[in-house]
């Protein structure tokens, strides 16, 4: 590796006049390479050499990350004697690249210089208790819900599988499982000790209501002693489908403007409601349908004057919100579906303070 030496200059007063001085460090930055997260800290010294006229001190040094610790030489470094600063790097929990930075200030003239290390950590192979986050009894999962991600409401969604993990010294049997109409669970009888199955779900949302994110309950019933129900959530969001479109297609196709997308507001008091109209217009060559408006919050509802705007028209969706026991900075939104092909889901965003 190419060695690069840095002078850092600061000046000592004589009675012949003033005498320019340095400290030099052999080099100022260090690559490790490879190394491995599961291979503990490494470690690397910066060596320097005092050039002045005068004895000089670390007065500190600062690195820019927790995971790098620092150790120096803590007496006074004579004229023509070097000194050193070690830095040791912990991967653990770092994998991919990384380059950190070593702030380094010398007494008596503050001369400060920054020292770099650098390199590529390797991320260790996880065991399955890491894996495996969630625990439930003697059951163990990557969290305590399923997430299936998009799901659409003109479209046949395929199934999802999910890894459930015996930790326990007997074999977990399952022999049931409740789960609402809209879903199809499939689940292993039976997982052996230390041994993993395979759970199955899939999403019918043509038996669900609503657009948007939703949230069901799963039940397992289990052999665990300890707890024989376990309890998961299944998330899902439904959306509507659109496929590619041909540049002719999208030119026939309705598309929604929105006159604003975020509604600001100064400090709101509490008892105050805040009613607010938004107006989209309908820009595209056939009707605009709005599928459904979505309120991220209870204190929030939002309606459209009307669930068709026919081209070149436009139409009104009143918001209302209700900050009674939402004191401090607010940010709520409306969630808008519609059959606009580019732009099916949209968002106005509300931002504002409501007083204590």
């Amino acid at each position: 590796m190419k060695q690069v030496l840095i002078f850092f200059c600061f000046w000592v007063a004589d009675v012949s006049g003033q005498v320019q001085s340095t400290i030099s460090f052999r080099k100022d930055s260090h690559d490790f390479g490879v190394i491995q997260e599961s291979g503990g800290s490494v470690s690397h010294t910066f060596i320097f050499r005092n050039n002045t006229t005068q004895p000089v001190e670390i007065k500190g040094v600062e690195s820019s990350c927790g995971c790098t610790v620092t150790k120096w030489t803590d007496h006074l470094v004579k004229p023509g004697k070097e000194g050193q600063i070690e830095a040791l790097f912990d991967p653990a929990g770092r994998p991919g690249f990384f380059r950190k930075s070593i702030q380094v200030t010398f007494f008596p003239d503050s001369v400060t210089t920054t020292l770099q290390i650098s390199g590529q950590v390797m991320e260790k192979s996880k065991t399955t208790k890491e894996i495996f986050d969630y625990r439930d009894g003697q059951l163990k999962t990557r969290s305590s819900g399923f997430n299936l991600g998009k799901v659409y409401i003109n479209q046949e969604s395929p199934a999802r599988n999910f890894i459930l993990y015996n930790e326990g010294p007997a074999a977990l049997k399952i022999a049931d499982a409740l789960y609402p109409e809209h879903l199809f669970v499939k689940f292993p009888k039976e997982i052996k000790p230390g041994e993993s199955g395979v759970l199955s779900i899939k999403y019918n949302p043509s038996k669900k209501t609503g657009f948007g994110l939703h949230t069901d309950q799963l039940e397992l019933m289990t052999s665990d002693a300890g707890n024989p129900v376990k309890h998961f959530s299944v998330i899902a969001t439904i959306e509507e489908f659109f496929p590619v479109m041909t540049p002719e297609l999208l030119e026939r196709a309705p598309r929604m403007d929105l006159s604003i997308s975020e509604i600001k507001f100064q400090t709101l008091k509490q008892e105050m409601i805040l009613e607010k109209e938004v107006t989209f217009r309908n820009t595209g060559k056939t009707p605009l349908k709005i599928r459904s408006l979505v309120p991220n919050c209870s204190c929030l509802s939002a309606s459209a004057d009307s669930g068709e705007v026919l081209p070149g028209n436009s139409g009104k969706i009143n918001i209302r919100f209700n900050p009674a026991g939402r004191p401090g900075r607010q940010i709520k939104s409306v969630v808008i579906y519609s059959n606009d092909p580019q732009h099916p889901v949209q968002k106005i965003t509300l931002n504002g303070l409501v007083a204590d």
